[in-house]
């Protein structure tokens, strides 16, 4: 899924790069570059967090890449990526952040529903006739909010208010996703029912 959301970004990054002359060759490696540079950030991130391994045991997690992320590395890792390329190609700032917010809002549904099938980033127990059942560490085996599907369909609908609005002035589309989302995901927070979810330095 996450080469699934990879490709998904790539579709409104290509077409605001075409809508906005940009050179079509080098926008077409943005998402896979932020893709790449994302991970290596949520993992690193997920380290520092780290704080109770011993010294041995944290180097060796550190380097057990594909183990243990924390999403907002990855967010802060890519941004800083596409405020250099944006740099470098004489690029508005704010457009480019403008474009890179489409690319989260298609990428991250689709991750959540990755998430899903991991039986990762569950809710609490619900009796709703839309719960899931999830092997969990909290609560065994039982039905859960999906809260992974809340988030990605919140997502979805934020990027088609917002892609109705891309002709707007730079950094309409950033700010707005800056507000948006976070709020949502802060009241999403509230159903998780995983023990990590949520939590940095173990508070």
């Amino acid at each position: 899924m996450a080469i699934v959301a990879m490709l998904g970004a790539m579709v409104p990054v290509l077409l605001e790069a075409k809508r906005l002359a940009w050179n079509l060759r080098r926008a077409f490696w943005l998402a896979p570059a932020c893709t790449a540079i994302g991970f290596l950030g949520s993992h690193l991130m997920f380290a520092i967090t780290q704080t109770h391994l011993s010294t041995s045991e944290w180097f060796e997690m550190l380097f057990r890449v594909g183990y243990g992320h924390v999403w907002f590395g990855g967010f802060l890792a890519s941004w800083a990526y596409c405020y250099m390329y944006a740099r470098h190609n004489g690029i508005s700032l704010l457009r480019m952040f403008d474009v890179g917010s489409f690319a989260v809002l298609i990428a991250q549904p689709l991750g959540r529903v990755g998430c899903l099938l991991n039986g990762c980033c569950y809710g609490q127990p619900t009796n709703l006739p839309w719960g899931v059942v999830l092997p969990t560490r909290e609560f065994g085996v039982t039905s859960v909010h999906p809260v992974q599907m809340y988030e990605a369909l919140f997502q979805s609908l934020i990027f088609i208010y917002l892609w109705s609005r891309r002709t707007k002035q730079d950094g309409y589309v950033f700010w707005r996703y800056m507000f948006i989302v976070p709020a949502g995901r802060f009241f999403l927070e509230f159903l998780r029912g995983d023990s990590i979810g949520g939590t940095v330095f173990g508070i």
